[in-house]
């Protein structure tokens, strides 16, 4: 209450201004914090793999296909949208094949999407929300940490996710938070619809599950009235637009799109999802409660100004859907806890009490609580992501140029010659193994690689097409899993093998649960595929023609 009292006009004024001084400090402020991030990392390069080493591959296979001049869903299976891999393309075609790529592409999705993000805040929040919300999304899609993993876990594996919660926060932001005043001309809002037509469309392309929360959260907006007829319908027909566009510049068959995704769900067990939704909100419910202080103070706040009831109905009803809709993501991720879509239900209620501060004018050391309260309450939902990503950027990348790093004389004289391990802690050992597995892979290829060899590496994830700048063979997938395919659903083998005149199979343990031979059975044993070799992790096979 001392700092409400004798300092009320400071921190009121520091949380909710909106003069263009505080705009061009946290855009300042916001574009300095990003600028280093992002330059640290393209200084630095890739980090040190420590987590899912991996899982890698899937990425670099994705872009170096086409980069060759495949389509993703029309030359090659995927269970997922093909962003991830169109974004690492650009970062090859910017730099060149490596895993630093990846770095590039994101870099430059940062750098996009917060220009954007910030200008579309302002229109909505203060200066400060702005500007802390722009470096969430920025950190959140250049961070080198899967999400739920721990800090010092350091590698790309599911980087879909990441640009997933970026682009789903701000569509909802967009969705749930009217502008504040109405703009001159319709122009600002239309551009707005194109935007969030864009966001549906690159949510589409990057993973079907943030696109369907997506979908939920516009059509909860139009019920609630927080989004009038005229912007949805302009944002239904930009997002056809989009997919038009998007669909006629890269190619992809919408038909066999739709059908690698029908693959994708049906090889998913309902039991174990509805289950793992059942662990996650027993694990997060404690969350609820204070997702509803702010919710209540909100509501509160539009009783005291006899707001309609309705409306105050509004003020719970949206964090409440966030939250539920956050589990069902944590349900269909492999996403331990970590949910940062939760922070844009906080902000909300942040917005809502920081809107009703301002149009009622109340005292000033009792708005000052409220709004540090619900301030407060999106800092507890943002810095835990935050704070993990930062101190993941400090252990991934301040080892570049230290003794901890280790690589092979293989891998070095590969297109992967940036691609590093850590040599030591807990995981250690999966450094090694995955260093022992790419040496020996790579050295299997160069024995009976020759002009004519179209390869298809049914693995868990193929680094090796990049590494080694083999043109791929059509057909063939992204990631041989268990939640990607299953005796019950699968791609046709013809379309697995296409027009390859070698497979590499992995030995021993199946990287999806699942031999290939149990997966089609006599149809496999039907190929007739001749054994080139066998080493200790893989299998070479040449296909008769």
């Amino acid at each position: 209450m001392y700092l409400a009292r004798d300092h009320a006009q400071t921190i009121y004024s520091v949380l909710g201004s909106r003069s263009k001084r505080a705009f061009s400090v946290a855009a300042v402020v916001a574009g300095l914090v990003l600028a280093f991030a992002g330059g640290y990392l393209l200084k630095k390069g890739a980090p040190g793999l420590n987590g899912r080493p991996w899982d890698v591959g899937c990425l670099l296979d994705g872009a170096w296909r086409i980069e060759s001049g495949q389509v993703p869903h029309r030359d090659f299976y995927s269970h997922l949208g093909s962003f991830p891999y169109y974004l690492a393309w650009l970062g090859i075609r910017v730099s060149h094949p490596s895993l630093s790529a990846i770095i590039y592409g994101n870099v430059m999705l940062m750098l996009a999407l917060c220009l954007v993000a910030f200008l579309t805040l302002s229109r909505r929040t203060s200066a400060l929300y702005s500007g802390l919300l722009t470096v969430f999304f920025g950190v959140l899609v250049i961070s080198v940490r899967p999400l739920g993993d721990p800090y010092d876990c350091n590698d790309f594996a599911m980087l879909y996710n990441r640009f997933g919660e970026a682009f789903l926060g701000l569509f909802a932001a967009l969705a749930f938070l009217p502008p504040l005043q109405p703009a001159r001309s319709r122009f600002p809002d239309l551009l707005e619809a194109m935007l969030m037509g864009l966001l549906l469309t690159l949510l589409w392309f990057d993973k079907l599950n943030y696109f369907a929360i997506a979908v939920l959260s516009f059509g909860v907006a139009l019920v609630l009235r927080l989004l009038d007829k005229r912007r949805a319908a302009a944002c239904c027909i930009s997002a056809i637009c989009w997919l038009g566009v998007v669909l006629m510049i890269t190619h992809v068959p919408l038909g066999s799109m739709l059908r690698d995704f029908r693959i994708m769900s049906q090889a998913q067990s309902l039991n174990l999802r509805v289950t793992t939704l059942i662990i996650q909100f027993i694990k997060s419910a404690w969350l609820l409660p204070l997702l509803m202080l702010g919710a209540w103070e909100s509501a509160r706040g539009l009783a005291q100004n006899q707001g309609e009831r309705w409306i105050r109905f509004r003020e719970w009803l949206v964090p409440l859907f966030i939250f539920g809709t956050a589990l069902l993501i944590l349900a269909s991720n492999c996403q331990i806890e970590e949910s940062p879509f939760l922070v844009i239900a906080a902000f909300y209620s942040a917005e809502t009490v920081r809107r009703q501060s301002a149009q009622a004018a109340p005292e000033l050391p009792f708005a000052t609580v409220r709004n540090l309260a619900t301030f407060c309450l999106v800092l507890f939902f943002l810095l835990p992501t935050l704070r993990t990503d930062l101190k993941a950027f400090r252990s991934g990348l301040a080892m570049g140029s230290n003794r901890d790093l280790v690589s092979s004389e293989i891998l070095k004289s590969t297109n992967l010659n940036d691609m590093q391990f850590r040599a030591n802690g807990s995981r250690a050992p999966f450094s090694e193994a995955c260093i022992e597995w790419l040496d020996e892979g790579i050295e299997l290829i160069r024995r009976h690689q020759s002009p004519e060899t179209r390869l298809n590496a049914l693995l868990g994830a193929n680094p090796f097409h990049m590494a080694l700048g083999l043109r791929p063979a059509e057909g063939g997938l992204i990631c041989y899993a268990a939640n990607t395919l299953s005796p019950r659903s699968h791609p046709a083998l013809p379309r697995l093998v296409g027009n390859a005149t070698h497979l590499l199979i992995a030995r021993g343990a199946s990287p999806g649960g699942v031999e290939i031979s149990e997966l089609y059975g006599d149809e496999w044993k039907s190929l007739k595929l001749e054994i080139v070799e066998q080493t200790k992790h893989f299998e070479l096979l040449r296909v008769p023609h």
